[in-house]
């Protein structure tokens, strides 16, 4: 590979006490957390809307949010308040209505924003993050930060940093399947069980007699609440490694010509689809999986079956482990007897300070990952990292000295 050497000058465009990059679930947790509590925080964001998974992926239902508090409550209270709550086993939302909220929840926090902004490095001085450059409409510019959150989903900013990670399965770095989303008008339909779908396309198929090529044997088709449109989870495209840029722009296109192929055949096959119509593709597949951060404690399957209890804990877990298997078409799912904790080490980078990481890219294994990824692990885990950095600002200390429990008292955990 060829490599050339840039000359650049970088003006600093702020300085902020806490920097969040992402805004999705994670993110904005994490920032509103961290302006509540006194914190100058910045939220920088790659789309023009806040939201992540749930507005430019469609991920509607809201999985593992029963057993938390503070913003996560805050949320989801706010969309049952404005009709947008109810749909797949009642905890799915209407994405409009969470685009709504988390705007006002923003503003009202005091948090600064940044939109239609992309991260560019890590600004690391001795060991220590300390600030992030960023690309936008405005130039590349440096924003400097007492802490910054990582809550890219993939670990950007960790590893541009040099925080060591591992990829996907352990024992060949294949990562989970990735899955594009997409809406659909004019289907009458509610699904009774994980293979509802999947039986009646294969019954379709025995009878008109085109086979139909399940890249996944267990589709959803979600209701949006209170609306005639429902989303579809179903295109799985495999081998991709989300960290590579062109290798994730064949991911986009193909998982687009699947979910195409996949509307014409139940338009053309299947009696209960035949009036189907593809209102919209999500903007972005969404990742189940890419890199693992390497933390100061790194969450097992055995902590998640066995109920593990941590002193440090920041977040109630328990949902189950599930597993989209990379190299098939299959799924495991590994039960969780009782809930579980993370503990905040999970979120602390095992060589660099000043950094904090929430969401699925936290320090965890590829299998305990199937369980904390989902969106309302997600959530809690970014609004601990949120009051730590900004109680790692209020008192003048590294994010490592924060004490655990003056963060469980202010997100409410038990």
């Amino acid at each position: 590979m060829e490599y050339i050497t840039e000359q650049l000058q970088t003006k600093v465009s702020g300085e902020y006490d806490v920097v969040v990059v992402g805004a999705g679930p994670a993110g904005v947790c994490a920032a509103i957390s961290a302006a509540r509590n006194g914190a100058k925080t910045l939220l920088v964001e790659r789309y023009g809307f806040l939201g992540g998974m749930w507005s430019a992926g469609l991920i509607i239902p809201l999985f593992d949010y029963e057993n938390k508090s503070y913003v996560v409550t805050e949320i989801v209270n706010e969309i049952k308040n404005r009709n947008g709550w109810g749909g797949f086993c009642n905890i799915a939302f209407d994405f409009e209505v969470m685009k709504q909220v988390l705007d006002e929840l923003i503003t009202d926090s005091g948090c600064h924003l940044l939109l239609h902004t992309f991260f560019a490095g890590a600004y690391v001085e001795d060991d220590t993050v300390k600030g992030i450059f960023v690309q936008n409409k405005s130039g590349r510019s440096l924003i400097r930060a007492k802490i910054v959150i990582d809550c890219t989903g993939d670990g950007d900013v960790a590893a541009d940093a040099g925080v060591p990670f591992t990829v996907g399965r352990g024992k060949d770095n294949l990562c989970q399947p990735a899955t594009c989303m997409f809406m659909l008008s004019g289907v009458n339909f509610v699904q009774q069980t994980p293979y509802h779908v999947h039986d009646l396309v294969v019954e379709a198929s025995e009878k008109c007699g085109v086979p139909f090529p399940f890249s996944y044997k267990r589709p959803f088709v979600l209701p949006i609440p209170n609306s005639d449109r429902c989303i579809v989870m179903w295109s799985h495209i495999r081998g991709t490694v989300p960290m590579d840029a062109e290798g994730f722009s064949e991911t986009e296109m193909a998982s687009r010509r699947e979910i195409h192929q996949i509307v014409d055949y139940l338009q053309k096959y299947v009696p209960t689809f035949k009036d189907a119509q593809l209102v919209s593709i999500a903007a972005q597949t969404g990742v189940r999986e890419s890199r693992h951060i390497h933390g100061k404690y790194t969450l097992t399957c055995e902590d998640c079956v066995t109920g593990a209890k941590f002193d440090d804990a920041i977040c109630d877990a328990s949902f189950s482990i599930d597993l989209h298997i990379p190299d098939t078409n299959e799924q495991d799912n590994i039960k969780v007897e009782e809930p579980y904790q993370i503990p905040y080490r999970c979120l602390l980078p095992i060589n660099r300070d000043g950094l904090l990481v929430a969401g699925r890219c936290l320090s965890g294994t590829y299998e305990s990952s199937g369980s904390y990824r989902v969106t309302g692990n997600c959530m809690a885990t970014g609004q601990a990292a949120g009051v730590a950095a900004a109680l790692a600002t209020k008192y003048s200390i590294s994010v490592c000295q924060v004490e655990p429990q003056e963060i469980r008292d202010i997100i409410g955990m038990k």
